[in-house]
């Protein structure tokens, strides 16, 4: 473990220590750079069910398993879903865009949120700062959120290799 500086786009800076193993999709952008839409991250899977994507995460059987899909909803305020697998279930999570100050957040809306420049940004704070996911379906276990880092980035391709 080595201490390492963190900068987000959002003008948060934080010192963590972390072991440096960079993961398939981990990407050193100068900030001078194009930054890449969602779309074309690998994390980003497209049109896709809830059911499907529940049950490839199930699949992958991996706490911190992600993936970035179509909200069924498709609006411009929720256009996409962060489903999370930790402790054997799938939490959806709703990504919202704020268009009166352009920008992303998560869940509802009804607790304060920090807000992210783009999908990425959110998706690289908890690959290092745990996400708090609350299960929505019993009121009980809302009481004791689960806490999780995102670690493993579920593709289109992989979607498609365990559904298939």
């Amino acid at each position: 473990m080595s201490p390492c500086i963190f900068f987000f786009s959002s003008g948060q800076r934080t010192t963590k220590n972390v072991s440096c193993q960079p993961r398939r999709n981990d990407k050193f952008v100068c900030p001078l750079e194009k930054r890449l839409t969602y779309h074309e991250e690998d994390w980003y899977i497209g049109a896709c069910n809830r059911a499907e994507a529940e049950h490839a995460l199930h699949l992958v059987n991996k706490d911190g398993a992600f993936l970035v899909r179509d909200c069924s909803n498709n609006t411009t305020s929720e256009p996409l879903v962060l489903a999370v697998y930790h402790d054997k279930k799938v939490y959806n999570v709703k990504i919202r865009f704020i268009e009166s100050i352009s920008k992303y957040a998560l869940g509802t809306g009804q607790r304060a949120n920090d807000m992210f420049d783009s999908v990425a940004d959110i998706i690289r704070f908890h690959s290092i700062f745990p996400i708090v996911l609350i299960h929505g379906r019993t009121l009980s276990a809302s009481k004791y959120p689960g806490n999780c880092v995102l670690t493993c980035p579920v593709t289109k391709i992989d979607v498609d290799q365990l559904l298939g």
